[in-house]
């Protein structure tokens, strides 16, 4: 036993060099890059004496850089023995790192305003109707991160929402479904205002004054010179159209020699949220021929020859 203590005294107190694991650590300031791949730790040389070199595995050393500026996508940075933090009260010293370098790879930092697709299942009571789209607010978020993540971002969908006998318009807040890693992509705001928009159920008939176009429309005459147009939609968009509103036209490019039944186009106001319910015919004639007009000139007042007296 004393053997082995004696034995343990000496190569405890021999100067030796030893490989020990360094952390690595790094700043980056420049805020425009992301890193994305940055190397964790290297590998010191140490000399001294092996029991001050043992108690370096127990508390690992370490190498903090900071970045104050990133030059390019890809970055070189040198390491040396210099740069080494341990406890300076240890009979060690840093003599060389391995590897000598490291690759420090970043991505630019961008923002970019994204699209929100709100997922709904939405189906009206009997007797309503959902008016148009739902709004949005906001209708677009911000979306921050590395580049070549944002860039496969092409828009961001909401939680779904499931709603059922809708009677009237309803607003619910919904939370964003983030397409990545979180760390790689932040979205603000983190939900939106979602309103679906309701209405009753109306029908109402309009007489609207009809125009007939086209090469021979004064060729023609129509059977009547109003049709009734029926429409259905939301209560407040059917009550908001009047005759005047609407146009009703058949188009004629060639006289027909019978009376012909033709379909009448008609036009709503851009954007109305009614609909036509049925199409509209309308009967069209040809103008009868106009009648021969008599020469107004007799024949007994033809101009007289020479010589002749009445």
């Amino acid at each position: 036993m004393l053997a082995v203590l004696l034995w343990f005294n000496v190569t405890a107190g021999e100067r030796r060099d030893e490989q020990v694991r360094t952390r690595l650590e790094f700043e980056v300031a420049d805020s425009v890059w992301v890193p994305i791949q940055l190397p964790a730790e290297v590998t010191t040389i140490f000399q001294g004496r092996r029991s001050d070199i043992q108690r370096l595995f127990l508390e690992a050393p370490r190498i903090r850089y900071v970045v104050d500026s990133v030059t390019s996508p890809t970055m070189q940075i040198s390491l040396r023995p210099e740069m080494v933090s341990y406890d300076r009260g240890l009979s060690v010293r840093a003599t060389d790192v391995r590897p000598s370098s490291v690759e420090l790879r970043f991505e630019r930092r961008v923002t970019r305003e994204i699209e929100v697709e709100p997922v709904i299942e939405a189906s009206p009571a009997p007797g309503y109707v959902i008016i148009g789209d739902p709004i949005l607010d906001p209708p677009t978020v911000t979306v921050r991160g590395i580049e070549s993540v944002v860039d496969t971002v092409a828009l961001i969908r909401t939680e779904r929402l499931s709603l059922r006998n809708v009677t009237r318009s309803e607003t619910h807040r919904l939370v964003l479904q983030l397409p990545a890693d979180p760390s790689r992509l932040s979205v603000e705001p983190r939900s939106v205002r979602v309103t679906i928009e309701a209405d009753s159920l109306m029908e109402r008939t309009l007489q609207v004054p009809l125009r007939v176009t086209g090469r021979v429309a004064d060729q023609v005459r129509l059977g009547q010179s109003v049709v009734p147009v029926r429409l259905r939609g939301p209560a407040r968009a059917v009550r908001a159209l009047s005759a005047s509103s609407l146009t009703a036209t058949v188009r004629v490019d060639a006289v027909p020699e019978t009376p012909v039944t033709l379909t009448v186009q008609l036009g709503l106001p851009e954007g109305s949220e009614a609909d036509v319910v049925q199409s509209v015919r309308v009967l069209v004639s040809p103008l009868p021929p106009e009648p021969e007009v008599p020469d107004p000139t007799p024949a007994d007042s033809q101009p007289q020859g020479p010589g002749r007296r009445t």
